[in-house]
């Protein structure tokens, strides 16, 4: 089974654009996790629009949505497997704008042969990049092969130590770090 890497900064930059705007346009290559991520915030009802069933609740966009109460967080998986994918983001920007909605995809809306619209002006894009260093879990041993020199045991630990128990070089070092 693959180890799931936390995104906190994906995250952090869907929740802010869903402070301005009810729509959020998540774009990515194939297999950046961009599932994993929507399927992991806080309260949001995830639908996977590769399922036919999915597809069938979205060929009448304003009966699905008026199901949701007030503030619910939608992700629509795979967005462009719809039959008017730009068509339904159309409706919940301008009827539903009470609703936080999160429409994944490889590519940009307006680069879809089914998107007829590119929905500027009702949709923040956040565009996923691969893994950034700071949200990889293997740094911290990597960095730790750039510690200054030491003879301290715990300074060896192969991942960062807290810094109360290193020596004083070391404690600067890590700190400073871990402050990036």
């Amino acid at each position: 089974m693959d180890r799931v890497i936390e995104r906190p900064f994906w995250s952090h930059r869907i929740e802010t654009s869903w402070q301005t705007r009810s729509l959020v346009w998540l774009s990515g290559a194939r297999r950046l996790g961009k599932t994993i991520l929507s399927r992991g915030l806080a309260g949001a009802r995830c639908f996977n629009c590769d399922l036919p069933e999915v597809r069938a609740r979205l060929a009448d966009p304003v009966g699905f949505l008026r199901a949701f109460p007030d503030g619910s967080r939608i992700v629509l998986d795979e967005i462009h497997r719809a039959e008017d994918p730009s068509g339904i983001l159309k409706i919940a920007a301008d009827e539903f704008p009470h609703l936080r909605v999160l429409a994944t995809g490889s590519s940009s809306p307006s680069a879809g042969g089914r998107f007829r619209d590119a929905l500027t002006g009702r949709k923040w894009t956040v565009p996923l990049t691969p893994v950034l260093w700071r949200e990889c879990p293997e740094r911290r041993r990597v960095e730790s092969d750039r510690y200054p020199k030491c003879r301290h045991r715990e300074c060896f630990a192969p991942a960062w130590p807290p810094p109360s128990t290193l020596c004083p070089t070391h404690r600067a070092y890590v700190e400073r770090m871990q402050r990036r």
